[in-house]
């Protein structure tokens, strides 16, 4: 399913390991739209009785409410495409429902302008994102959490592209709460960004894979274990429970 029945290039990955091309998806019926909400709001509910502290709404790297947002793949010409204002909406509902399980404190909000990944890209991507980062502001959330656009296909390489925007300092004066950066970080430049307070916070994703104990090696400055891409996306323990701890 998608916003319009466009068939991204490449592959994708299945329930068994296999990289098989995609499929073109179906336009979504308007009811079908708010049956997906619905499924949202449900699983916020199924992860407070879970006992998780709150929840990340994944609106980035091409995934169905990043296609909404985006015009290379919304075409529709109902009230959720076309303008700005339509191709937000989902994400925008989708928030509301989920802000009314946890109350919007415990919300964040996950967003990749610049994106390439599954096939994104946007006509404005400036004005469209800092359209969708005010109404979040406006709501409260507990935080956003945004890709730097030069790792904007870490999905899939390792590649770190230069001379690119940067998302944080293009985006961050919209936005009143924590803003996450995200994307191609070391340690070393994350303290930076934050002492020049162009994020409140960094996170972290392959060397978190490859180090399950990330936050004391940087504290303590110790040496950090490489990440095999090889076995990101395989099926068992090999490179996803089997990284070492420091020895103490």
């Amino acid at each position: 399913m998608g916003p319009s029945a466009i068939r991204p290039t490449g592959k994708v990955i299945t329930a068994n390991w296999k990289q098989v091309d995609y499929e073109t998806p179906h336009a979504l019926e308007i009811e079908e739209i708010q049956r997906i909400i619905q499924d949202y709001k449900i699983a916020a509910q199924n992860a407070k009785s879970a006992g998780f502290d709150g929840v990340e709404v994944h609106s980035s790297n091409g995934y169905l409410l990043d296609q909404f947002l985006q015009d290379s793949a919304n075409k529709r010409n109902d009230s959720y495409g076309g303008s700005i204002e339509n191709r937000s909406r989902f994400l925008l509902e989708v928030v509301d429902a989920v802000t009314n399980i946890w109350g919007k404190e415990r919300v964040g909000v996950r967003l990749s302008p610049y994106g390439t990944f599954n096939d994104m890209s946007d006509s404005d991507p400036i004005r469209l994102f800092t359209y969708v980062i005010g109404k979040l502001s406006d709501r409260g959330i507990g935080y956003i959490h945004m890709i730097e656009s030069r790792s904007t296909n870490a999905g899939g390489t390792d590649v770190v592209e230069h001379n690119v925007p940067c998302t944080s300092k293009i985006f961050k004066p919209y936005f009143k709460g924590v803003f996450i950066s995200a994307g191609g970080y070391t340690p070393d430049t994350a303290k930076q960004v934050v002492e020049n307070e162009e994020a409140e916070a960094i996170a972290f994703g392959r060397l978190f894979i490859a180090n399950p104990d990330l936050p004391e090696r940087i504290k303590v400055g110790k040496y950090l274990n490489p990440y095999n891409r090889n076995t990101f996306y395989g099926g068992s323990a090999k490179g996803y429970t089997d990284y070492p701890f420091l020895n103490h």
